[in-house]
């Protein structure tokens, strides 16, 4: 409904000439708090390139983490940026809510 922020829900089979939902579902998932990349720079083995990013749902996974290696970095910010990006994705499936009609 481009015109409406609001969409109708009506029983699976009515005929409207409008546009409605007739199936909600919603969908929990349990996802690691935390994400930690790491990797070695054979040309500067002194440098410490391990990134941690900590985004957890309140859930009894929280304090889980996902330890990655290689990370196929050589450089700490892009390792930053990396790891932002994998946590994220792996937070952003855990809570769904699903419409269909």
């Amino acid at each position: 409904c481009p015109d409406s922020p609001l969409v109708e829900w009506h029983q699976e089979g009515l005929k409207l000439d409008k546009e409605f939902i007739h199936t909600i579902t919603a969908n929990e998932s349990l996802r690691t708090g935390q994400w930690v990349l790491d990797d070695f720079d054979f040309t500067k083995p002194r440098s410490l390139l391990a990134n941690t990013v900590a985004n957890p749902r309140e859930t009894g996974h929280a304090t889980y983490e996902h330890y990655e290696w290689p990370g196929d970095y050589f450089d700490k910010s892009e390792g930053e940026m990396l790891t932002r990006i994998r946590m994220e994705a792996q937070r952003s499936p855990g809570s769904r809510v699903l419409g269909g009609g």
